[in-house]
């Protein structure tokens, strides 16, 4: 088999223009720069979360973990 394919091409480049052509062309497309748009807008969020409640959350998780890990307190049973 030789490495050249259809029309000069690499073998290996073939895959990624069936993948531009599935997208409707070249270019970056208005979908891709959307997902692109909401995923950092997600990401500015979620940082400015964890920079301004991140330390009040841990703090919590803290205090939970040690109260469910402490060992339980003994129960006195009365006589009958």
């Amino acid at each position: 088999m030789h490495a050249w394919g259809r029309g000069g091409l690499h073998v290996y480049a073939l895959p990624a223009r069936r993948c531009n052509r599935v997208g409707g062309g070249g270019g970056m497309g208005g979908r891709t720069v959307k997902n692109f748009l909401i995923g950092l807008f997600v990401g500015v969020v979620c940082t400015y979360w964890y920079l301004t409640q991140g330390d009040y959350v841990r703090s919590e998780l803290g205090r939970w973990w040690a109260r469910a890990s402490a060992p339980p307190s003994t129960v006195e049973r009365s006589a009958r």
